[in-house]
């Protein structure tokens, strides 16, 4: 896989397909209605526990996954959320051809290693997915499922 250009892939764009594939329930966080600055994106209702995702955008370059910027409230949020004990996830979508690619990654990796990248199968994992969004893709339900467990 070549580098990608990551201005061909927006946030708007990632919402709208994971909102297709995804089955069961999901939460958005919309930061400037209200929500706490930092927040992740979106909950995931795995196995009765809502999990906290935060999306961004990437490239694939030379074996590593590179997030886009992550803020310093998000930092935070996530830094803060496990010192409470709790487990938060980040989704990384790489935009190829006509399709998004996926990468999921536990909060604690993606902290340590944003600056450098992440290293496919040691911080940062496939999430499976259709070629083509359709209505409930079992398969990234199912696996990105599995992840944040």
């Amino acid at each position: 896989m070549e580098p990608l250009l990551m201005h061909a892939l927006t946030e708007k764009t990632m919402r709208a397909d994971i909102a297709l594939r995804w089955v069961g329930f999901i939460e958005w966080v919309e930061p400037a209605a209200g929500g706490d600055i930092g927040s992740p994106d979106m909950k995931l209702l795995v196995d009765r526990f809502l999990r906290p995702v935060e999306l961004k955008r990437g490239v694939f370059r030379r074996g590593r996954v590179l997030p886009d910027r992550v803020r310093p409230s998000q930092v935070s949020w996530h830094r803060r959320f496990q010192e409470a004990g709790g487990r938060s996830f980040f989704l990384i979508g790489i935009f190829d051809d006509d399709h998004i690619i996926y990468f999921a990654a536990d909060s604690e990796a993606m902290l340590a290693n944003r600056m450098d990248g992440l290293i496919l199968n040691t911080h940062c994992f496939l999430v499976p997915t259709s070629k083509t969004a359709k209505h409930g893709d079992h398969v990234f339900t199912q696996q990105l499922s599995t992840f944040v467990r």
